[in-house]
Formats: C-alpha cells, sequence, structure tokens
C-alpha cells in the first residue's frame, strides 16, 4: 500500500510539472506573438493608413482640379447659349435678316400682319397652315347656272357641254374652276379617259383655291400619281388646313408601297411635323421652351405685334450644339424641366460631377463630367498603382510572416506537447511495470510467499513484466535510431510460416491472463522471406498489442497469413472500436495515439515503427477501419525471388 501510495504521489507531481511546463511554454509563445504584432504588424497598419489617406486627398485633388475646368466650360457654354439667342433677338426687328437666318435650315419665322394674317418664312417650313384661309373669290353667274344642271338636275351630258361653252369665254381664276367642274362630270359619265386628259390641263393652270383646297391639289390626287403628291404634301407645295392635310397625308401613305422612297418621306413628315405642332402650340401660347417625347424647339419672340421664330431640333443640334461641345471639352448633357435630354449623350451612363440650372424659362439644366486626361490621369494613376502596389506587398509580407510565425508556434507547441505526452507516457509504461517487478520481488526476498505454486506465478510475472519492459525500451531504442538515421537491419532468409506461428504463440501466452484469444490462419507453403526477423517480429507484435488494446469487449483477435507470386501478406483483425475517418490520416505519425476517449495505454510510438519496419523491407501497411466495427491491418512483403 505504501509503495502504492508513493507511486501515486510521484505520478500526480509528474503531471502536474508537464502542465506547468506546458503552459509556460504558451505564455511564451503569446509574448512572441505579441512582440511580433508590435514591431511589424503595427507599421504596417500604420502605413497602409497613411497610404490610404495619401490616395484620399490625391482623389479629393483630382476631383476638386475637374469641378475648376468643369465651371470655367458650363460658363461658356451659357455664354455661347445667350450669344446666339441675342443674335435672333437682334434679328427680330430686321425682317429681311430674320429671313436669312432661318434660311435652309427647319426653323421658322412667324410675322403677323396688321391685319391679323399670319406669315411664315420660309412658306414651306410647316406642313399645314396655322392662320386663317384666303379668302375665295366670286364666280359669274353663268358658271352657276351650268353647276346647278350638274349638281341639282344631274344632267351630266348638258352639264359637260355648258362647261365646254364657258371655257372659251372665262379667265383665270374661273377658267381654273370651270376645268376642275368639268374634269369632275367627265368622271361622273364614266368618260375616265377625257377626265385624266381635263385633270392634266387643270394642273397646268394657275392654282386657285375650290373650296378649301388648291386646284392642283385636286388634280394630281384626281390622277392617283401618289408619290409624286405625297411629296408635294410633305415639301409644302400648297398651303393647307391642318385637317386637310392629315386627310390627304394618310390616304396618300396607304396607296404608297413600301420603299426607301416612302421611308424618307415619312423621316421628313416627322421632323417637319414636331416644329409644326410646336408653332402651332406657340401662337397659341408663346413661351421659350417647347418639349415632346421626340424633339423640342426653342421660340424667340416680341409680340404687338407679334414676331417670333422657332428654332427647330435639327438647327439645334447642327449649328448650335457642335459648338457648344468643342467650346465646353467636357461631357455634357442639356435637360428640361421634366428631365428630358435636349443634348448630350442620352445613353451615356456616366455620373454627372457638376450641374447647374441656366437663366432660361423654362428651367434648363446643364450637366458636366470630366473626359480624360491622359497626362494628368497618367500621373495619378502611377501615384495609386504605386501607392496600392506597395501596400499589397507589405500586406503579403505581413501576412506571409504572421502565417510563418503562427505555423512555427503552432508546430513548436505541437511537439511540445507531444514531447510532454511521450515522456509522461513512457514514464507511465516505465513506472507500472517496475513497480510491480519491484513489490512482487520484496515479497519473494522477505520470505512472505510460503507457497511453492504461488511463488512460480510470481516468478512468471517477473519474467513478463522484464520483457514487457525490454519490449518499451527497444520501442524507444528503434524509434531513437530511426530519428538519427542509424537504424540498420540485419536481412537474412527465413521461412516465414514458423515465424509467425511462434510469434502468435508467444503472443497468446501474454495476453491469455487477460481472457484474450488469438486465432491465427497460417499455411505451410508460404514463400520465403528475406529480411530482419526480430524487426518484422516486432512489427506484428504492435499490431497484435494494439489489436487487443483496442478489441474493447471483443476478445479475439485474428492473425492471418496469405501467400501469392508477388509475396507475402500478413493481416491483424479485431472486432473493437474502429479509428473515426478523422483520425485515420494521422495514425502513422509519431506520438499520435487516436482518440483520447479511448483512454489506452502506450507511447504512440508502435504503428510508426511498423510503418518504417515494414517500408525499410520494400513494403507497405494498409488497414481498413470502421468505427464501433474494428480494423484490420495489413502487412504487404515481397518475396525473396
Amino acid at each position: 500500500m505504501q509503495l502504492y501510495q508513493l507511486f501515486t504521489h510521484r505520478e500526480t507531481a509528474r503531471k502536474y510539472n508537464d502542465s506547468t511546463n506546458v503552459l509556460s511554454l504558451h505564455r511564451a509563445s503569446q509574448r512572441l506573438l505579441f512582440l511580433f504584432l508590435a514591431t511589424i504588424l503595427l507599421p504596417g497598419v500604420l502605413l497602409g493608413v497613411y497610404g490610404f489617406r495619401a490616395l484620399y486627398f490625391e482623389r479629393q485633388l483630382v476631383v476638386q482640379q475637374a469641378r475648376e475646368r468643369l465651371e470655367e466650360s458650363m460658363n461658356a457654354v451659357e455664354r455661347r447659349l445667350e450669344q446666339e439667342f441675342d443674335v435672333w433677338r437682334g434679328a427680330l426687328d430686321h425682317q429681311n435678316r430674320f429671313a436669312r437666318l432661318a434660311a435652309g435650315t427647319d426653323s421658322v419665322v412667324m410675322v403677323a400682319s396688321d391685319e391679323g394674317r399670319l406669315r411664315v418664312t420660309p412658306p414651306n417650313a410647316l406642313l399645314y397652315s396655322l392662320g386663317e384661309s384666303a379668302p375665295i373669290s366670286p364666280f359669274s353667274g353663268a358658271l352657276n347656272e351650268v353647276e346647278l344642271l350638274e349638281l341639282r338636275e344631274r344632267n351630266n351630258a348638258a352639264a359637260v357641254d355648258g362647261y365646254r361653252r364657258l371655257l372659251g369665254t372665262v379667265s383665270n381664276p374661273e377658267r381654273t374652276v370651270v376645268l376642275h367642274h368639268l374634269a369632275r362630270t367627265l368622271n361622273k359619265t364614266g368618260r375616265t379617259a377625257e377626265a385624266k386628259a381635263t385633270f392634266r390641263r387643270l394642273e397646268q393652270e394657275p392654282a386657285v383655291r375650290i373650296g378649301s383646297l388648291p386646284s392642283t391639289l385636286i388634280a394630281v390626287h384626281a390622277l392617283g400619281d401618289w408619290e409624286r403628291l405625297y411629296g408635294d404634301l410633305v415639301g409644302g407645295r400648297w398651303e393647307l388646313e391642318k385637317a386637310n392635310y392629315l386627310y390627304y397625308s394618310e390616304s396618300t401613305r396607304e396607296h404608297l408601297e413600301e420603299g426607301e422612297s416612302k421611308a424618307r418621306l415619312e423621316q421628313l413628315e416627322r421632323r417637319k411635323l414636331l416644329l409644326t405642332e410646336a408653332a402651332e402650340r406657340f401662337l397659341r401660347s408663346p413661351h421659350s421652351f417647347d418639349f415632346t417625347p421626340e424633339g423640342y424647339a426653342v421660340a424667340i419672340w416680341r409680340t404687338e405685334p407679334l414676331r417670333g421664330v422657332l428654332l427647330g431640333k435639327q438647327y439645334l443640334c447642327e449649328r448650335v450644339w457642335p459648338d457648344l461641345q468643342r467650346m465646353a471639352s467636357a461631357g455634357i448633357r442639356l435637360t428640361g424641366p421634366d428631365g428630358q435630354v435636349l443634348f448630350g449623350d442620352e445613353a451615356s451612363e456616366r455620373k454627372p460631377l457638376l450641374s447647374r440650372t441656366l437663366p432660361f424659362e423654362p428651367a434648363l439644366r446643364l450637366h458636366a463630367w470630366p473626359l480624360s486626361d491622359p497626362g494628368f490621369d497618367a500621373r495619378a494613376l502611377r501615384e495609386r498603382n504605386f501607392y496600392i502596389g506597395m501596400l499589397l506587398m507589405l500586406v503579403c509580407l505581413v501576412g506571409f510572416g504572421s502565417y510563418l510565425m503562427g505555423r512555427i508556434l503552432k508546430t513548436e507547441l505541437s511537439v511540445a506537447q507531444m514531447k510532454s505526452d511521450f515522456v509522461s507516457t513512457v514514464s507511465h509504461e516505465f513506472r507500472t511495470p517496475l513497480a510491480g517487478v519491484h513489490q512482487l520481488g520484496e515479497m519473494l526476498r522477505d520470505g512472505r510467499v510460503k507457497d511453492d505454486r504461488r511463488r512460480q506465478e510470481y516468478y512468471e510475472m517477473i519474467v513478463k513484466e522484464t520483457e514487457r519492459l525490454g519490449r518499451l525500451v527497444e520501442n524507444v531504442l528503434d524509434f531513437s535510431r530511426i530519428e538519427a538515421g542509424r537504424k540498420q537491419y540485419l536481412l537474412e532468409p527465413f521461412a516465414p510460416s514458423s515465424w509467425l506461428r511462434i510469434v502468435a504463440e508467444d503472443f497468446q501466452a501474454e495476453v491469455q491472463g487477460a481472457g484474450f484469444k488469438i486465432e491465427s490462419s497460417i499455411p505451410d507453403c508460404l514463400p520465403d522471406l528475406v529480411g530482419d526477423r526480430e524487426a518484422l517480429t516486432t512489427a506484428v507484435h504492435n499490431l497484435l498489442d494494439n489489436a487487443v488494446k483496442y478489441s474493447a469487449d471483443s476478445r479475439t483477435v485474428w492473425l492471418n497469413a496469405a501467400g501469392s507470386v508477388h509475396g507475402l501478406s500478413i493481416s491483424v483483425r479485431d472486432c473493437g472500436v474502429g479509428i473515426a475517418k478523422p483520425h485515420q490520416k494521422r495514425i502513422f505519425e509519431k506520438f499520435y495515439r487516436g482518440d483520447p476517449a479511448h483512454e489506452v495505454k502506450g507511447v504512440g510510438l508502435g504503428l510508426s515503427l511498423v510503418n518504417h519496419i515494414v517500408a525499410s523491407h520494400g513494403g507497405k501497411v494498409e488497414f481498413e477501419s470502421k468505427e464501433g466495427e474494428g480494423s484490420k491491418f495489413t502487412i504487404h512483403l515481397r518475396n525473396s525471388g
């Protein structure tokens, strides 16, 4: 009892010293890591903060310089617009100059006379008339009498004769009206060829208004020359009321076939229609800017009497906007009150750096953003790339140093822990049998064992514990020689069948007292081996010992051998606890003891020694294991041939 208490106190003191040493190492590692962070990482962070602050202020400087350039550009754009509008304002009282400015553009000059009539220059700028129609001249009584024969009495033949008699007695504009009535009446009587000839004569006569329509329009429409009719309508040949224009335009387009000519005329009509509708809205309520989803116009005018100009989209885009673009030296965009883009790149995704409201009515917004300045951008880009490169290099160095330091500390702590565990385990493994041998030796020495059979059992126990100590010592010495590269093997041929049976019998004798049984299947005709018998015995013994340790409630271990043309396979199988998957990759590492929950004795060198011994003999070790079902280790050795 005193011996047991002494051993327990020594074991407790040893574990306390080991844990104290590991804790001291942990503290030293923490101090080293803190020193590393203080001397390397902290200055690196400060340098990184400084670099980013420098980049931020550099960016602010770039933005400020860009703002100043944009301010100058926007001032130039505003002055250019003011100059353009001042030119038109100055020409309002000079009609000839007014008309010359608008000539050749899609702009239109509108002048109201003292009588309330509206004169438009150029005359064909609009698609339809915005003022009152010209008055219709009165006709003679003779024409009225013939027209009564046609319309009231429906005597077309007599009407044709009457119209023909009148042609020789009347002059224009009445002659043109008579030709129209004659052609119309001939058409009613089915005399189509004569009617067409008469309409051609009508087209050659000076144009007069028949009702609300020009005579030439009636003639061209009656002849069915649709492409020429559509071109004359869009070109502004006739002064028509809005309803008449829209009717003839739509009906004419329906007769035209699709093609390049029709598409070109439709595009021209759309552009002129925008200007015409803008002029129509302007006359109802004068305003400076007219915005529609498809276009816009700018109006400049004076009243009493009304005298104004409407600048169309084409004029602004071709004459005004290019000048603004050149003067700006920046990306600019002009928007209306509802945000509609008037000028500039509507599809651009650039966010404006500067915006300004221009002094017009209604309010316009001018937006600007900087274009690329190769010299300045290159310098800023070089500085930015330099800072970023330095920061990335610093981050990489600090990161690599931190990783390396962490790995070193982790490795040192792991090695220290493993060495501590190894020393603790080896000491425990040595002291347990030594304590038993010492206690049994004292009992035998003092003569306290009187029974001869009992003394013989004690002698056998001493021998077994001594052999166990010898194997432990040999394992530690072998491991030390392997680590130092001094381990040598004595290779000699031997018969594996008898050798394996002896190994099985010897191990059976060791574990029989604990209730274990070794079931072996060893054929007699196994191929001869060339190797170190003692080293291979150690390898097989370690596998059997592990199988017994981890057998749990199972009390049977299987040792099997099989030969082939390639060599010999020796397998050791148990039905114990098995090896969990997370531990399977490390079972051949030195000092590694698997799942600590099993609380199995050992120093963590057995499988490492097995792997080294088998590899030194040109073989390999394989295993199969499933947690809760057991493990099977197999040694593959090549034959002596």
